[in-house]
């Protein structure tokens, strides 16, 4: 006989926002630093280091669209940020902006002009108080703030990002139009690590089928 024992792991569910939790999430997130850059990432599911390295020369204002070719994360190692280009050939690609997007895009822009001008970040879109971009770690304990005062469940950067996506699918979006959007070079990757179907979803769609029965 086999001493060896199959355990089979079962695949860890991700944290999604509810459309309940997201509103209240963005209400709370108000009186919070970041708030525009949370909002920006509901709106345009964005990575993080997509969201700290776009640039204002990466938006399209007359065709209301931005264009993902880079990312900038701060390397603990050489205690600095670094700009890279995305992973995949995937990871460049162009994405439409919602209204509230673009609407956000317009607020940030106001507020920038009184921050300070710190080479080499002075055409980042989102920049901290210090006119420099933030790392991870500085979102996410924002992020958990938010998520204490709101009294929801804690969340973190990957949250909003798994949020969208699951918005997206629920307002009956394509999955492979999704795919291009986030930037995945496999369908199979989108709909395993970021789509969700929350209970209020499950509810909706079982309705569907009492009328027709």
């Amino acid at each position: 006989t086999s001493s060896v024992k199959y355990v089979h792991k079962e695949k860890e569910e991700r944290r999604v926002l509810t459309a309940k939790e997201q509103q209240i999430f963005l209400e709370t997130a108000k009186d919070f630093s970041y708030y525009e850059l949370f909002a920006f990432a509901l709106q345009t599911g964005l990575r993080c280091g997509e969201l700290s390295g776009l640039k204002w020369e990466d938006i399209d204002f007359d065709a209301h669209s931005l264009t993902v070719n880079h990312s900038l994360n701060y390397r603990e190692d050489l205690k600095m940020f670094v700009e890279s280009p995305p992973k995949s050939r995937c990871g460049n690609r162009t994405i439409p902006l919602t209204s509230e997007a673009y609407r956000i895009l317009m607020v940030v822009r106001e507020k920038s002009q009184d921050l300070p001008l710190v080479a080499p970040y002075n055409h980042l879109v989102f920049r901290n108080s210090e006119g420099r971009p933030s790392h991870r770690g500085s979102y996410n304990r924002v992020i958990r703030k938010i998520a204490k005062a709101a009294q929801i469940p804690t969340l973190s950067m990957h949250t909003l990002r798994h949020s969208f996506a699951t918005r997206c699918i629920e307002a009956g979006m394509q999955p492979n139009t999704l795919q291009k959007i986030l930037g995945h070079s496999l369908l199979s990757l989108t709909m395993d690590l970021y789509v969700h179907v929350t209970d209020d979803t499950l509810a909706a769609e079982m309705k569907k089928l009492e009328k027709i029965s």
